[in-house]
């Protein structure tokens, strides 16, 4: 049942992201300041794109962007995938699970005749009850001698869970359907919790415009 509710949360932040202008703010404050100084996020496109195989579908939905780097490499374009996990509890392998899908976005790019494939950058965002913060592949095999660990792939994702930041932190967004929404999911699994904060979310939603109204609510009520 709580895996049911994740996905029906995923969905949402799904919709809610297909507004370009709110997304172009869920990255310009989760990415690290390293990363937006290098690409333009103002020329942020969606693209209908999807990297997730069969056999990760029940448990991974992504929505890739399409996004150019600044001068002087502005001729050059990468992919931001943002990545929801379905899960409403950590999964230990969830590094090996990304792995696999970046080698399927690459995949999929030859497969589309890509003269040269896009790099792709991994975000994964997890809003599930607990402050799991997940490790990368090569720190599985710690144990292992430096000869063999040479042997293990090396990658880097980016990683957001709602759960690391205080109530305060997610307040300070602009945009009240997406601070609302952030706020929602990082009290999902505590009811009471919810209801004691729902005033407060409520009124940073009444400042924002209509649709964020209307879309909160059919979210709220789903």
């Amino acid at each position: 049942m709580a895996d049911e509710i994740h996905f029906v949360h995923d969905r949402f932040m799904k919709s809610m992201l297909g507004d370009i202008n709110i997304a172009r703010q869920y990255f310009n404050v989760f990415l690290p300041e390293n990363l937006k100084k290098i690409i333009d996020l103002s020329a942020l496109e969606h693209t209908t794109n999807s990297f997730v195989s069969e056999n990760l579908q029940e448990t991974l939905a992504d929505i890739i962007f399409k996004c150019p780097l600044r001068k002087p490499h502005h001729q050059d374009i990468l992919y931001l995938s943002l990545l929801f996990e379905h899960r409403s509890t950590e999964y230990k392998f969830v590094s090996i699970q990304l792995g696999g899908y970046l080698f399927d976005s690459y995949r999929e790019q030859l497969k589309n005749k890509a003269d040269q494939p896009f790099p792709v950058i991994p975000f994964l965002y997890y809003h599930g009850n607990t402050k799991w913060n997940p490790i990368s592949l090569d720190l599985m095999f710690e144990r292992y001698p430096p000869t063999i660990k040479e042997f293990i792939p090396g990658f880097r994702f980016l990683y957001e869970n709602i759960q690391n930041y205080s109530d305060e932190q997610i307040s300070q967004l602009s945009e009240g359907l997406l601070t609302s929404s952030l706020l929602i999911q990082k009290y999902a699994y505590s009811p009471n919790k919810l209801i004691k904060k729902f005033s407060d979310i409520f009124l940073i939603l009444v400042c924002g415009n209509l649709s964020s109204y209307q879309c909160f609510l059919k979210y709220f009520l789903t």
